[in-house]
């Protein structure tokens, strides 16, 4: 186990002062990110010896208490477990000896050129561990079955991009929390969140949404332009 302790600053509060949820995304995936680079396989590593480079195909985030500004979280990460051909990547944040988040990933190496998903076995021995064993804690894709009627629209910027050329993950999580109204009024935590992730946004790109709920939960979904969909998203707050 790895320990990241992050001091949580006025500037990371949000319009209720405490820490959003796509900014615990944020640090729960630099978290991650650190290990991954320490570990031997950077992304810089895996472009340079197989074309390759990270992406996350879904993540869910537990909070149990509120992040405040001032603040300081220990985010406690987990070597890399192997299910089902992905890596699988845990999280948990502490505030003190209090359990506050929780973190679960899931990453694929992807080809660059050809942004297609490649077999682990070409990233295996490149890392300097082994894998762990641990018990499956079943992130698979959500039952997003519900009745849902026709939502807002947004356009993603190149500010909401990253270095791989499309929308990064904690900003999928900024256009869920927006369209779903989870600002205004007094301080909401998220409890819940899940998100599928089904296919690369890039600048530009309107994103069509439809939202429903669905025992207790928010669901939302997200589709391209040409109707293709690009998230789901599931939330309770």
């Amino acid at each position: 186990m790895n320990e990241h302790r992050v001091l949580i600053t006025p500037m990371e509060g949000d319009y209720n002062r405490v820490l959003s949820p796509a900014v615990i995304l944020r640090q729960c995936l630099n978290s991650v990110l650190c290990d991954i680079r320490s570990d031997g396989c950077d992304r810089d590593v895996i472009y340079k010896a197989v074309g390759a480079t990270w992406m996350i195909s879904r993540m869910r985030i537990y909070q149990y208490a509120q992040v405040n500004i001032w603040d300081t979280i220990s985010y406690h990460t987990f070597p890399r477990v192997i299910e089902n051909g992905r890596y699988i990547f845990y999280v948990e944040g502490y505030r003190g000896d209090e359990l506050m988040i929780r973190f679960d990933s899931v990453f694929m190496p992807v080809n660059a050129e050809k942004r297609k998903v490649m077999d682990i076995e070409e990233i295996e021995p490149l890392w300097n561990t082994p894998p762990r064993e641990a018990k499956s804690k079943f992130l698979t894709r959500m039952d997003m079955e519900c009745d849902y009627g026709p939502a807002g629209t947004q356009t993603v910027r190149y500010s909401d991009c990253d270095g791989n050329g499309h929308l990064t993950s904690p900003a999928y999580l900024y256009l869920v929390c927006d369209e779903l109204g989870f600002w205004g009024g007094e301080a909401r935590m998220m409890k819940f969140v899940q998100i599928d992730y089904a296919s690369e946004i890039m600048p530009g790109t309107v994103i069509r949404f439809e939202a429903g709920e669905k025992d207790g939960a928010k669901l939302l979904r997200g589709y391209k332009e040409d109707g293709k969909l690009a998230f789901s998203a599931r939330c309770e707050f």
